[in-house]
């Protein structure tokens, strides 16, 4: 691996060459702190530690932070298509196509096509959309359709403190034993 203490060389990197020191002065820190006293050795390796990660955290580039695609949205998007206009016709019918073709699998599997859930939307309107269409997204990322659960709550109060059971001996059958072990005695 190139180090920039060579200069000029090809695949140099200055972050992972930061960041390979910062390592060898946690090990070097490591090996100090066996000298110091419990809080000394905490504070230094603290610091060593703290470096590292920031020259760890460094390395790593900014990941976009994309949406997960959704049927119910993209539906509700389509439905908001002004399609009495043939710039809206065409728009819908890519949309359309566009749903079709990232969620038509999944829903065939539950026997359901795009289309039906569109035209149940029509005929019950969108506030019923939750209980018509699956919630089914797909990573931004890109990957396969997972269906969510649908209506999920968030809970509104404090979890109600449990009462724990009371466990009672059963006298009946402490008798029987008792009665069983004085037979295998005589026996």
């Amino acid at each position: 691996m190139a180090n920039f203490k060579s200069p000029n060389l090809c695949g140099a990197n200055a972050k992972l060459n930061l960041l390979l020191l910062e390592i060898e002065a946690l090990e070097t820190a490591i090996t100090l702190a066996k000298s110091l006293s419990s809080s000394a050795a905490a504070i230094v390796i603290g610091v060593a530690t703290t470096k590292a990660k920031a020259a760890l955290l460094d390395m790593l580039p900014d990941l976009p932070e994309l949406p997960n695609l959704n049927l119910q949205a993209d539906i509700l998007s389509l439905l908001a298509i002004d399609s009495s206009t043939v710039a809206g016709a065409k728009a819908y019918a890519a949309k359309l196509k566009d749903i079709i073709d990232k969620y038509g699998d999944k829903l065939k599997e539950q026997g359901k096509t795009v289309e039906s859930l569109v035209k149940s939307l029509v005929e019950d309107g969108t506030a019923a959309i939750c209980s018509i269409v699956p919630n089914i997204e797909i990573p931004a990322a890109g990957g396969f359709a997972l269906e969510k659960a649908q209506a999920v709550k968030t809970a509104l109060e404090d979890a109600k403190e449990e009462n724990l059971a009371q466990i009672k001996e059963n006298d009946s059958l402490a008798e029987a034993y008792v009665a069983r072990q004085k037979v295998i005695l005589k026996g």
